[in-house]
């Protein structure tokens, strides 16, 4: 088997249905950049890390980007992030 030729496999926690209609949207209508306004603790941080990774993934040689109110807001964010796509990375500087 061809080394493009393998899959990997990773299964995403079942998005809310809003976050499944944000999600689709996303998917389906080809755009770069994501704005929308959410109310606090409704799950915006951890739909923006599902998008991440799965951008993060399916594009080769891009850069994202994800913008937070504050520093420590950001910090967590990379934080868990890195925390869930640790196991699949091969190699860091």
């Amino acid at each position: 088997m061809k080394e493009e030729d393998k899959k990997i496999i990773i299964k995403l926690p079942k998005p809310l249905p809003y976050q499944k209609d944000i999600l689709n949207w996303v998917d389906n209508n080809g755009i770069k950049y994501i704005s929308f306004l959410k109310s606090r603790q409704s799950g915006g941080s951890f739909l923006m890390r599902m998008i991440v990774i799965k951008w993060g993934l399916e594009t080769k040689n891009e850069k994202l980007g994800y913008c937070c109110p504050t520093y420590k807001i950001c910090r967590t964010f990379y934080s868990e992030l890195i925390e869930k796509v640790k196991p699949f990375i091969a190699e860091s500087n």
